[in-house]
């Protein structure tokens, strides 16, 4: 969450400090949040994922 307040909004973004973090781990969390519905995810036209 911390990230996102810090304006991280990508994928390579959340992973660019931590790359010890599986991407596994990072993709379920990110999807944990989704489901929970504190962030949304949105594909933009170079299909990157963008959270918000």
């Amino acid at each position: 969450m911390k990230d996102l307040f810090a304006g991280k909004k990508h994928f390579n973004e959340f992973k660019q400090d931590k790359p010890e973090l599986s991407n596994v781990v990072l993709s379920d969390t990110l999807k944990y949040l989704e489901k929970k519905e504190l962030i949304s995810k949105n594909i933009i036209e170079d299909d990157s994922n963008h959270y918000s």
